[in-house]
Formats: structure tokens, sequence, C-alpha cells
């Protein structure tokens, strides 16, 4: 988890520029019903993203995870080439859990399961899909992902290496076995920000956090498509958001 970080003896802040979003959760895709799931919290019928710019073959192949990231992805950056930051916590953790099941049971394993098995394939798949050899991480938290995330987008930015960086965020609803381990609601969802120097966003850090919160990336867009600052919360740990 990332602890509250300080810069002399006060909160930090980091600083940049929302160039585009995207998000999708179930039932959830347009910035209106961001707006409308932010008032009433209801969610809808999941409708997977139809990703028409990979093929039929390679479609079959991807995780429902890995589609929504993708999806939203492609839609911030378009034909672009940017450094990519992909941020979740649990990653593939159903093809995983596939695999020790199988592995269980005694049966053979997929060799297309555990080759996708791994955190790092919805960043590889993105960089092989679109042919692009542009620089790819992937960091890994708690439930904070998200924001180790932006940690990282901001020291890229910082160093002076890109004007612009893609971060996605996203996960999957764990596996039923560790559903009663986790703190935050479980809810499928992707989120991608085409993040770019600047000072339009602060968001700072502090210890005031909130019971059973909403995923952040889902918090995060419910606030990108009201315009407004405000808070993001998860359990022990807090962050306003300013514009």
């Amino acid at each position: 988890m990332l602890r509250p970080l300080y810069e002399k003896g006060r909160p930090a802040v980091l600083s940049f520029n929302v160039n585009a979003w995207c998000a999708w959760a179930p039932g959830i895709e347009t910035p209106a019903q961001w707006q409308q799931w932010q008032r009433d919290g209801e969610l809808g019928e999941p409708q997977m993203p139809s990703l028409d710019w990979v093929s039929a073959a390679q479609r079959r192949r991807l995780s429902s995870l890995t589609r929504i990231q993708l999806a939203c992805a492609k839609t911030v950056i378009g034909d672009d080439s940017l450094p990519v930051i992909f941020a979740s916590r649990h990653g593939e953790l159903h093809r995983t859990f596939q695999l020790l099941t199988t592995l269980g049971e005694q049966e053979p394993l997929s060799p297309t399961h555990f080759s996708l098995s791994v955190h790092n394939a919805a960043a590889g798949l993105f960089g092989i899909l679109r042919e692009d050899r542009a620089p790819a991480n992937v960091v890994v938290g708690d439930d904070d992902s998200l924001m180790l995330g932006l940690v990282e987008a901001c020291a890229m930015l910082g160093s002076g290496q890109c004007e612009e960086v893609l971060l996605v965020a996203g996960e999957q609803q764990v596996p039923a076995p560790y559903v009663q381990f986790m703190a935050s609601r479980q809810v499928d969802h992707a989120l991608a920000l085409r993040l770019g120097r600047g000072s339009n966003i602060r968001l700072i850090n502090d210890a005031l956090g909130q019971a059973q919160p909403w995923p952040l990336a889902m918090q995060l867009a419910a606030l990108l498509a009201s315009g407004e600052s405000g808070r993001l919360a998860l359990a022990e740990q807090g962050w306003t958001w300013q514009r």
C-alpha cells in the first residue's frame, strides 16, 4: 500500500494535466452515465467492448479484464505512440486461479492460459496488437494501485522522458474464495488516462479513509465526468483531487 507522501513535513502534491480519459464499468461508459452512477451508485448490465481493431482470433484469447483495459486505452490513445503504464492489484488472477484449479485436478495446463496469466499480459498485448514499440511498465500495489500508477506517471513526466504518458488501471472481480479478504467492493472496471505535464490537476494524499469504498478508478471516473474537485478514498487513506 502507498503510504501518505510528505515533503518537508507537509503532504506531497502531484501535479499534472489530464488530456483525455475513458472509463468502463458494467452499464457505465459515457460521462453522463458516470455522473448518474455518482448520484445513485447503480450499475447496469455489462456489455463487453467490441474491440473491432483486434482480429477475431486474437479477441478470443483475451480475458474480460484485458478487453476492457485495451478498449479504454485505445479510445484515449488512438493511433499515437506513448509510453504506457498499466496498474492493477490482481491482474489476471482469474487465469491463475483456473491454472491452480486445473493443477489440483491433475489435468494438463492450457499453454494459452499460462502465457497470458502473467501480470504484464495486458501491457504486452497492447503493444503487440498495435505494433507499438513504446516503453511499457506495470505497477502493482494494494487497492491503491491506481495511485502508484499516477506516481510513476508523474516521475516519467518530471524526468523529461516524455510530454505525455498513458496510464491504464483496471480490475476484475476476484474469484469467489478470495472475496472475504477484500476491503473494497468488487466490480469489473477499467480507466485510461492520457496525462501530460502541467498543473491543471493537483493530487494531495492524506490519511482520511472511508468504509467499504468503491474502487478508486471508478471514483476518479465519476469526478472526471463531473469536471469538479473532490475526494478519493480507500479504507485507510484518501486523496484530495483539485482542479
